[in-house]
């Protein structure tokens, strides 16, 4: 979405994006044991080249239904122009010790709020970054096992393409179709082709929940 003229924040983007560095990787996921840009480092490599641009960062994190998070964030250049982007997700649900469910806890809504976040910026200002923790905030997590052996390490994964976040972003059913289609054409496979399915799967399952629930009001 955007203001009914671009003209002048789309010049200033263009000067700040100019003054922009990639986010650098200065964070590991505890689980896929892969490295990624996080918030904080995306906000030091846009905000001062905005800033010095004329254009100011706003994000709104919401949620209606209480089952997902949304984040609209916006820039705004002094112009009075702005253009914005959103992005809602479904918080992990968490578990306890004992493997018994804690559903969404607080700390869950704040991890996908702080993905949202992170990336309806980067999106906004083509910033580059690695998609790595995806899993946390759109993926529930395994329920704990008792350890009958040793631990394994988990395996890794990429999603460089961007997969995962082109799925938590899709809003229909017809656009998940057109991402899965996307993602046989371009011949994933392995462990990588089944955490994309599995993604993919509970992502349309919370289409089709939002779709009903709608219909129903």
């Amino acid at each position: 979405m955007h203001s009914d003229s671009i003209k002048s924040i789309a010049a200033a983007l263009i000067k700040a994006r100019g003054n922009m560095r990639n986010a650098p990787k200065n964070a590991q996921n505890p689980h896929l044991r892969n490295r990624y840009a996080d918030l904080e480092s995306v906000l030091e490599a846009t905000l001062a080249p905005l800033a010095d641009a004329g254009i100011a960062v706003v994000q709104m994190p919401e949620s209606d239904t209480g089952e997902t998070v949304s984040v609209s964030t916006m820039l705004v250049h002094e112009s009075g122009e702005w253009i914005s982007s959103s992005l809602t997700l479904k918080p992990a649900t968490s578990y306890a010790k004992d493997g018994k469910s804690l559903g969404v806890t607080p700390q869950a809504v704040g991890s996908a709020i702080t993905y949202a976040r992170r990336y309806t910026l980067a999106a906004l200002c083509a910033l580059t970054q690695t998609d790595d923790d995806a899993d946390a905030a759109s993926r529930p997590a395994p329920p704990p096992q008792r350890a009958a052996h040793a631990t394994q390490p988990a395996p890794q994964t990429t999603d460089a393409n961007g997969w995962t976040l082109r799925i938590a972003s899709a809003q229909t059913a017809a656009e998940l179709q057109s991402i899965a289609r996307d993602i046989a054409k371009a011949g994933i496979s392995g462990s990588d082709r089944d955490a994309l399915i599995a993604t993919w799967r509970e992502r349309l399952a919370a289409v089709n929940a939002q779709h009903e629930s709608a219909g129903d009001a």
